[in-house]
């Protein structure tokens, strides 16, 4: 019941209520989580309040790289003992900002690249098969300040996302084994002016799009193209 913002947009999904990972780990400056008085442009959650802000570019040049490691095979199984692949998944991360005019107009852009894999089986016939994320995020940000206390920012984030051998529900033959694309983008304009010692001005416009690209069967074929359920044997959607 709590909800999710990324420079002020709302990331959180419609139907489980959680957060779309629209953002990228090193490029955040700071988040806040806030369990009551909150501000009244945030509304429709009956928990707490979890805010994150983006860095932005300043007048001195910085960045940073960072490489982290998974592998599936070091997650623990449950008595089942289900298959896992023995391959290891690294994750890169960079993050470079600095000035384009000096005191008035800076820029900041990151990334994040993974190609995450893990070893599945079907449900009941237990066959073996192998499900590839491959997830590329990007940010971009410009600042742009011409005079005192007047600032506009800019920000855009991106991710392209396939993956390779997805299903809904518990399927019981590879068939039934998709590629499901998963693009998703961010958008917002933030401004803020102080116009006079008693009058600012504080304004936003944002969009977020998120789609399911390759859903379901590939084929309008009769058969080809049909749902199989079997409920007897674990079945479900």
């Amino acid at each position: 019941e709590s909800l999710f913002a990324v420079n002020g947009v709302v990331v959180t999904e419609n139907l489980r209520g959680q957060p779309f990972t629209l953002y990228i780990e090193d490029a955040l400056q700071e988040t806040t989580v806030t369990t009551s008085g909150v501000s009244a442009e945030f509304g429709r959650f009956g928990g707490g309040l979890v805010t994150a802000i983006t860095k932005s570019g300043s007048d001195v040049f910085s960045g940073s790289y960072r490489q982290s490691f998974n592998n599936d095979a070091w997650r623990t199984t449950s008595p089942f003992n289900e298959p896992k692949l023995d391959k290891v998944v690294p994750t890169y991360e960079y993050t470079f900002g600095g000035p384009i005019a000096r005191r008035q107009l800076w820029f900041f852009n990151a990334g994040r690249f993974q190609e995450q894999q893990s070893s599945l089986t079907t449900t009941a016939t237990n066959l073996p098969y192998v499900r590839t994320n491959n997830e590329k995020r990007y940010e971009v940000k410009g600042t742009y300040s011409p005079l005192a206390g007047h600032t506009g920012r800019v920000a855009y984030t991106k991710i392209d996302q396939l993956v390779s051998n997805f299903s809904t529900g518990n399927i019981m033959d590879l068939r039934s084994l998709f590629n499901q694309g998963q693009p998703q983008d961010l958008l917002s304009v933030h401004y803020t002016g102080v116009l006079t010692s008693k009058f600012s001005v504080e304004g936003q416009w944002a969009q977020r799009t998120f789609t399911f690209v390759g859903s379901g069967a590939p084929t309008r074929d009769l058969i080809e193209g049909t749902l199989l359920i079997d409920r007897a044997r674990g079945g479900t959607n």
